[in-house]
């Protein structure tokens, strides 16, 4: 089944600017998935204040089956990497509010005060790669699962919503967080039309 065929509430978000990332192609691709679904995207600063806070937001704000599709700029990566996993761990690179603040920062610190070590998807992601890939044009890179969130406000987003959405259990929910690689806007847009379209048809059950 679809995770969509419940319904499910899609709730889609990308990043804006960040260090020296005048551009973040999450934009413009949250933006064309949302299209896809006639909803509207939600564009989050980089900061571990949103990180912690959007989904618990979003799921006291509705009863309903809800579905968190995060994406983000992963600096270092060729692919459109499905996270599986989100570790309760951050770095010491400073948000954007903690550079404002030229805060000194230890070298690693949870993300949430807890001792779970890690949360994950309940979702099927190698059927929604195969189908990502499947339909994939060439000037798009190829997708894959990957098992590291990294250790910056995308891991913390993706950590807090998985952790609210086990909190609303037995409700059904969850959340998945995608990093795409530098693209340009029009490649961006054509990535996000093309997960919109993966979102509606591919076999991808929720726990």
């Amino acid at each position: 089944m679809s995770p969509l065929d419940s319904p499910m509430e899609l709730i889609v978000t990308g990043f804006g600017p960040f260090g020296d990332h005048r551009y973040n192609p999450s934009t413009d691709a949250a933006r064309a998935l949302a299209d896809t679904h006639r909803i509207d995207a939600h564009f989050l600063p980089v900061t571990y204040t949103t990180a912690a806070q959007f989904a618990t937001a979003h799921l006291q704000a509705s009863s309903g089956p809800l579905l968190f599709i995060h994406l983000g700029l992963a600096t270092t990566r060729d692919e459109i990497c499905f996270e599986r996993l989100a570790h309760n761990e951050r770095d010491a690179t400073p948000d954007q509010l903690e550079e404002r603040h030229q805060s000194l920062l230890p070298d690693s610190q949870p993300v949430a005060d807890e001792p779970h070590h890690r949360r994950s998807t309940g979702l099927d992601l190698h059927s929604l790669v195969d189908s990502f890939n499947g339909r994939r044009p060439t000037d798009l890179p190829v997708a894959r699962v990957s098992d590291h969130c990294g250790s910056y406000v995308c891991n913390a987003l993706y950590y807090h919503s998985l952790r609210a959405c086990e909190q609303a259990s037995p409700r059904q929910t969850d959340a998945l967080f995608i990093h795409i690689p530098h693209l340009t806007p029009p490649r961006a847009r054509r990535l996000g039309r093309m997960l919109g379209s993966v979102f509606t048809t591919a076999p991808a059950p929720v726990r």
